[in-house]
């Protein structure tokens, strides 16, 4: 019987350290499964940081685009104000050439009017007498 204790105990033993093997086969996979795991997440908070960076860039890219649409529009506003002060500056240039040669006619009417009053008398009867 103490050798069917004794076979008994061995086979208790062996298999004790078959799985204590086991065990330590599955606690180093463990592991490595552990640190895989951890490298993934330092990868993917690396990839996250990255896209909040360029989420941040593009946000600065929208709002970059947005003030020069503002400015495009202010530059558009202004420029059509210019054209219609240019075009009024046109026309009221016109008016005041029409004004001009107004004054200029007028005046050459007058010069023609003085340069009657004083010619003589005798050369105005003479135009008059003529047939």
């Amino acid at each position: 019987m103490d050798t069917d204790v004794k076979e008994q105990e061995e086979l208790q033993l062996r298999k004790s350290g078959v799985l204590q093997e086991s065990i330590k086969r599955s606690s180093a996979a463990l592991t490595e499964v552990e640190i895989e795991i951890r490298n993934q997440l330092d990868k993917l908070e690396a990839q996250k940081a990255l896209i909040e960076d360029k989420n941040g860039e593009i946000s600065m890219v929208r709002k970059r685009v947005a003030d020069l649409a503002d400015e495009a529009e202010r530059i558009q506003r202004t420029k059509s104000a210019l054209e219609l002060e240019l075009r009024d500056a046109h026309d009221g240039h016109k008016s005041v050439e029409r004004q001009v040669s107004g004054f200029i006619e007028a005046s050459e009417q007058l010069k023609r009017a003085q340069a009657m009053e004083e010619e003589p008398m005798y050369l105005y009867l003479i135009h008059i007498s003529e047939p």
